[in-house]
């Protein structure tokens, strides 16, 4: 059986550096990301599932293209888009940033528009718990002490991927501490 993880990322306006790259929390994500990516690639992760976003889903798309590029020639990346229009309102730097990596991607898909709804964000929600469901680790960037704080998709599938009782190992993204289960 193929070992699967998926990356999972508070959104942008959930960080505390917001877009500001030149942060140097947002500097030790990107490195503690990549470690981790490289880390579990080394122990059989083989196949990756992310959904694409302004921050952390991007970071973690462009360093999984890297890692495939320089050391794991065979990964299998898998992004999920969350309907056609998941860009439109994106700065066109970052539509450009996350176009480059999602064409070195071995698979994507789009979820189809769902209109109706009482849950925030379905598709994104959708998207977020489709790569869950499929993983055997959830690898990301959340502040687990804000759990179900912005009742958004992530909070939704973080509850979500606690039901399912999956593994999860997430860096804090204001302590950059680990936490596990």
């Amino acid at each position: 059986m193929k070992r699967k993880c998926s990356i999972l990322g508070a959104p942008v306006n959930r960080l505390p550096w917001g877009t500001d790259e030149k942060d140097f929390r947002c500097k030790r994500i990107k490195e503690m990301l990549r470690e981790d990516i490289s880390f579990l690639c080394f122990t059989g992760v083989k196949e990756w599932h992310l959904v694409p976003d302004e921050g952390i889903g991007m970071f973690a798309g462009e360093i999984l293209t890297s890692v495939k590029e320089q050391l794991f020639h065979d990964l299998i990346i898998r992004c999920t888009l969350p309907c056609s229009s998941w860009k439109e309102t994106w700065q066109d730097d970052i539509k450009k940033r996350n176009d480059a990596w999602l064409l070195k991607c071995s698979h994507i898909k789009t979820l189809p528009f769902f209109q109706k709804s009482s849950l925030p964000g379905t598709n994104m929600y959708s998207a977020l718990t489709e790569e869950i469901e499929d993983s055997q680790l959830i690898i990301g960037i959340y502040d687990l002490n804000d759990y179900m704080k912005y009742d958004d998709a992530v909070d939704y599938a973080v509850f979500h991927l606690k039901i399912e009782k999956k593994h999860y190992r997430f860096i804090n993204p204001s302590t950059l501490q680990y936490s596990r289960a």
